[in-house]
């Protein structure tokens, strides 16, 4: 009975912390995106504040992606996805 509840516990444990992660890539793609989206903004920008946030919290191995490819025709509040994965 002890194992089950170890493994129970331990199970807890490490679903808490994927879901942990889960949510901070989405927080961090949400912060490049809402920077993306200012205008007058590099591409380059967003991912360097992308991968310093990244840093930041500890995950490494995490690539930044972000659309549009060419900031330089994007005006203030045109659409800009950024995922992280």
């Amino acid at each position: 009975m002890l194992p089950i509840i170890f493994l129970l516990a331990f199970s807890t444990l490490e679903i808490c912390s994927a879901l942990f992660l889960r949510q901070t890539a989405t927080t961090i793609a949400y912060e490049g995106a809402r920077l993306g989206v200012r205008g007058k903004t590099a591409r380059q920008t967003v991912i360097d504040e992308c991968n310093s946030l990244l840093t930041a919290r500890g995950i490494v191995n995490g690539t930044v992606s972000v659309t549009p490819t060419d900031f330089s025709t994007i005006e203030e509040l045109d659409p800009v996805t950024v995922s992280i994965q």
